[in-house]
């Protein structure tokens, strides 16, 4: 359906708890692949060789049970896991598109849901990309946007998280959910960005 992220609703609470979003896929992904490395090392001995390691089918089978059980956990199962909180961040109609930014500001999210608190509905989700769309449809009311990117400090400028172009997957996606970005340049060995990955990407 081309959406990057769906309201959580939980049957026995009857009522929203949070957002699936595209950074909770990314948080799974680490946690089933280190899960499998985990087992993997710990049938292996810790060092894949040896008296105390199992065979290669044996290690097989064991890391698709694995996989298999993983697969039959649900999404707020995985949640618990993830150790995410419960409690679902909204904004109410009356609401000015200002305060939603602050809500978003301050709670590092990249959208949040209008919600209709009487009937307990979400009415609609606001993003970074609406309030962008927005903001350039009014862009000739906005002064600042005749400053420079640099001179307004928008964005990171120190402490820029790289990768390397041959860089696994893996190892890039744990630097998005560990630093809580959404992006990561990746760079050749001369430091040269040769392209942009981002959560959109995943």
């Amino acid at each position: 359906n081309n959406i990057k992220s769906a309201p959580l609703w939980d049957q026995r609470q009857q009522e929203y708890i949070g957002m699936i979003t595209v950074t909770d896929f990314i948080g799974i992904l680490c946690y089933m692949y280190n899960n499998q490395q985990n087992s993997h090392n710990f049938h292996n001995g810790g060092s894949g060789s040896g008296s105390g390691g199992i065979s290669a089918q044996a290690d097989n089978d064991m890391n698709s049970k694995n996989l298999s059980d993983q697969e039959k956990l649900t999404i707020l199962q995985l949640r618990e896991t993830l150790k995410k909180k419960d409690g679902l961040i909204s904004i109410h109609p009356d609401q000015t598109v200002y305060q939603g930014c602050m809500v978003l500001l301050h709670n590092h999210l990249h959208r949040i849901p209008i919600m209709d608190t009487e009937d307990n509905s979400i009415l609609h989700v606001i993003s970074h990309h609406r309030i962008l769309n927005f903001a350039f449809k009014n862009i000739e009311k906005l002064t600042l946007v005749k400053e420079s990117i640099e001179k307004l400090k928008i964005g990171t400028f120190q402490n820029v998280v790289t990768a390397l172009m041959d860089t696994p997957l893996v190892v890039v996606l744990n630097l998005l959910a560990e630093r809580k970005i959404s992006a990561v340049p990746l760079v050749d060995e001369t430091g040269i960005v040769e392209r942009l990955f981002t959560k959109s990407d995943v």
